[in-house]
């Protein structure tokens, strides 16, 4: 692993724990002093404005990044890309606005929080202007780091001050689309000493066919995250969603530590693609799945034994109905994480568009059926069982691809090693769990358990692998973190 990818690691795990650390602390205040019932509001409409979003970007997220990476030496070059993309997001958002404002003054559903959504406009144009592209394809991840951990601290500090009871949901959310409209001015503002904008030369159509069909893959895959809480909210009651809503923001948060190594090595697989080295390439794939098989599977398996004891902690006894969904989800961690590897660090570089979007066609069509099917019957766990369906079709068209065409080679091996060592895991926590202690003590014991049998097994017994040497090196962090 090169230097570099080693300190916007470390620079993405920081950011990865600083947001868990605080939505640990901040969730189970919110949960408690707005109620399932507003928790539910507010993760409807916040779903309602993200899939706004994802027409309002469509690819351009990932092309942004992969064509920013190719001229991250070249300035004038960078410049063009980046103005051709913004000319791009420029155009979508003017369509997608109209539609939204159209649609939350006309839809029934959406009126009955017709406040929520004005409120949210902002929120909409903010998030589609982040520009995080940018930086992530200029591997300037220390910029992201800090910029983000100083704004949730805020954000964090003004929910608890400001927010004392149920009535305030609608001051929450103006502080969350803050907090989304302050990071984009920042990053609008430090853009200047990267790129250079510019209307003179520019060449958008070489980029509408990849901003289509990624962003029809994001479409598709949307129809098993985000247009899976549209939907409940539609057939059921606010509660089943804050019962859902709350299952999958935990999942997310686990996944985001996963989720912040694939990010790094998006720009930096994108730029091995381009330089053919094929050895380097497939050293990186490798080392993702070890990192995957190492670091999902003992997560998935502490979050499905001790969800009641989680959802508890973090929600409040109100929130029982969170418990089995939540666990439905969690074998997501491992699934999803092994799909990002085929799909943003492996097909995404390689241009293979047609594929990725055919795998999340396939998850639509099964998440569209298993929506009709589930959610008004079974609420919150039909949504839940909607989205580990989907995932695992998508999953299984990238895998049956990228190994009948010999791109990936799946490391059959490790993957067993790691099950043998889960047995291990799932053993020690059913001790725990009947210990008579309570919850706190139960989680806080566990933890320091799962966490000792890692290091040990790692260090000591599975050796020479790629997690060996990144636990070895991490004595060296300070050197790779210079704040």
């Amino acid at each position: 692993m090169a230097t570099s990818i080693k300190k916007n690691f470390v620079f993405n795990i920081i950011l990865t724990l600083s947001t868990y650390i605080i939505n640990i602390f901040l969730f189970p205040y919110v949960s408690r002093t707005l109620g399932v019932e507003n928790v539910g509001k507010i993760g409807f409409v916040t779903n309602v404005i993200t899939y706004f979003t994802l027409f309002a970007m469509l690819g351009v997220g990932n092309v942004g990044i992969r064509e920013i990476a190719k001229y991250r030496e070249d300035r004038a070059k960078r410049s063009k890309v980046f103005s051709e993309i913004i000319c791009i997001l420029l155009i979508l958002m003017s369509i997608v606005l109209v539609c939204y404002l159209i649609a939350i003054f006309s839809v029934p559903r959406l009126k009955e929080n017709i406040n929520l959504f004005i409120i949210g406009v902002p929120f909409l144009l903010s998030s589609s202007f982040l520009l995080e592209w940018l930086y992530q394809g200029m591997e300037n991840f220390k910029f992201i780091t800090k910029r983000s951990i100083i704004i949730r601290i805020m954000y964090a500090l003004s929910v608890v001050l400001i927010i004392h009871s149920p009535k305030d949901y609608y001051i929450y959310f103006c502080l969350t689309t803050l907090t989304w409209v302050a990071n984009s001015i920042i990053n609008i503002l430090y853009a200047r000493k990267f790129v250079d904008f510019t209307l003179k030369g520019l060449d958008i159509k070489r980029h509408i066919k990849s901003v289509l069909s990624l962003g029809l893959f994001k479409i598709m895959t949307s129809m098993y995250t985000t247009f899976n809480i549209l939907y409940l909210g539609f057939v059921c009651s606010d509660t089943e969603v804050g019962y859902y809503y709350t299952s999958t923001k935990l999942f997310y948060i686990i996944l985001g530590v996963m989720t912040a190594f694939t990010s790094v090595m998006l720009p930096r697989m994108s730029y091995l693609a381009v330089q053919s080295d094929k050895t380097e390439f497939n050293n990186k794939i490798i080392n993702s799945f070890e990192l995957v098989f190492s670091c999902a599977m003992p997560l998935a398996i502490y979050c499905i034994l001790f969800a009641p004891q989680i959802i508890s902690l973090l929600a409040g006894s109100s929130f029982e109905g969170a418990i089995l969904p939540m666990r439905i989800i969690m074998p997501l961690i491992i699934l999803t994480s092994m799909s990002q590897i085929y799909i943003i660090q492996t097909l995404t570089p390689l241009k293979k568009d047609k594929i990725i979007m055919c795998g999340s066609c396939v998850g639509a069509v099964v998440a569209i059926i298993a929506n009709i099917l589930l959610v008004e019957r079974y609420g919150a766990i039909g949504s839940a069982l909607v989205l580990l369906c989907s995932e695992i079709c998508c999953f299984l068209v990238s895998f049956i691809y990228s190994t009948r065409k010999h791109i990936v080679k799946f490391p059959y091996s490790k993957f067993m090693k790691n099950i043998v060592l889960c047995m291990i895991y799932m053993f020690v926590g059913y001790v725990i769990l009947s210990l008579d202690c309570n919850t706190l003590v139960k989680l806080l014991l566990s933890v320091i358990v799962f966490l000792l049998i890692f290091t040990t097994m790692h260090l000591f017994v599975i050796k020479g692998t790629f997690i060996n040497n990144q636990l070895k090196s991490i004595i060296k962090v300070k050197k790779y973190v210079n704040f």
